[in-house]
């Protein structure tokens, strides 16, 4: 038994003591393994067969050859650019509290090994605004696991007022919901799939705006109407900011040419863009209608033209309220 607990210690010990840049001898192992957990010296051989076993069952162990030898672990499988890269993502999600980014962020920080044990520290985000839903990580498991099951899922959905209060949509009822996939865009986790009563109208929920953690039901989940494209979806309504009901059209823009890389970043490559003149080009799009698209449009000052009439006329009139509260 103490030969099991002293090879597992000493993997312990490499894994969290040992990389690139630092070493330890076997000495220095032993009086660790001694000092901080009672275990027993071992001789030179069977230090060596406790290494060997290492090695063989799959820990990538370095051994420096000199006046005394020394012993690194150099297999992890994330470098310290990549976990920080991670770190910064977890500090910067507006969808948890501040206490659980800080805490997940101290744990990945432990994959780092011992040349620096702070990477956590390194980006500031303490003034970001949070909004955490304190169950979020109950929430994401069980649509999670809904998914995997194949079954619907039932929650109630809120939305603030002007109290700051929440006030639950549907009614006060509970949503029915065939859940498809989640994704995690702008900040925030989205729900996306279709209504167990519509399965036909695709729609999108924001996870931190689900009130409790979800029931999932017995019923199984219907599929996402036929011809879905996830990728446009997500550009066109989420990254717009669409309400629930999924409402799509079809939208042609006239553009500026100096606009072409904007256009592009929110819709993709694959955005149909015909040169209309020698100075703009037309951009067809899928997108929900909203007020805030009409906003994002206004945003380029006239630089950006909605054609399509339907659209330009309700675009036209969001203009003239806006002027009317300024005068």
């Amino acid at each position: 038994m103490n030969g099991k607990l002293r090879l597992l210690l000493t993997a312990k010990l490499l894994q969290e003591r040992t990389d690139d840049n630092h070493s330890l001898t076997r000495r220095e192992i032993c009086e660790i393994l001694s000092r901080e957990y009672g275990i027993e010296a071992a001789d030179r051989n069977t230090f060596t067969a406790d290494i060997n076993a290492l090695r063989e069952s799959g820990m990538e162990i370095e051994e420096d050859r000199g006046t005394q030898k020394k012993y690194r672990y150099i297999g992890r499988d994330l470098d310290h650019a990549e976990l920080k890269l991670i770190i910064d993502a977890v500090k910067s999600f507006r969808s948890i509290t501040k206490q659980k980014s800080d805490e997940l962020a101290k744990k990945l920080s432990r994959y780092a090994g011992p040349g620096d044990k702070s990477l956590y520290r390194h980006t500031e985000v303490e003034n970001r605004i949070r909004n955490g839903n304190k169950k979020l990580f109950l929430i994401i498991d069980t649509i999670h696991r809904a998914i995997e099951q194949k079954k619907q899922l039932s929650f109630f959905y809120f939305k603030y007022n002007e109290k700051k209060e929440r006030i639950l949509q549907h009614g006060g009822k509970p949503y029915r919901f065939n859940p498809a996939f989640l994704v995690w865009t702008g900040e925030y986790y989205y729900l996306v799939g279709c209504y167990a009563n519509h399965p036909e109208t695709t729609a999108s929920f924001r996870v931190d705006r689900i009130s409790e953690k979800p029931e999932i039901l017995d019923a199984p989940c219907a599929k996402l109407p036929s011809g879905f494209d996830p990728e446009q979806y997500l550009n066109s309504t989420i990254h717009m900011f669409g309400g629930t009901d999924g409402k799509q059209e079809t939208v042609e823009l006239l553009c500026e040419n100096s606009t072409a890389s904007a256009i592009i970043d929110r819709f993709g490559l694959q955005t149909k863009m015909v040169q209309a003149d020698a100075d703009h080009f037309t951009a067809t799009i899928f997108v929900s209608p909203t007020s805030v698209f009409y906003g994002w449009i206004f945003g380029f000052g006239g630089k950006v033209k909605i054609l399509s009439p339907k659209l330009a006329a309700e675009y036209e009139r969001m203009v003239r309220k806006v002027e009317d509260l300024l005068i």
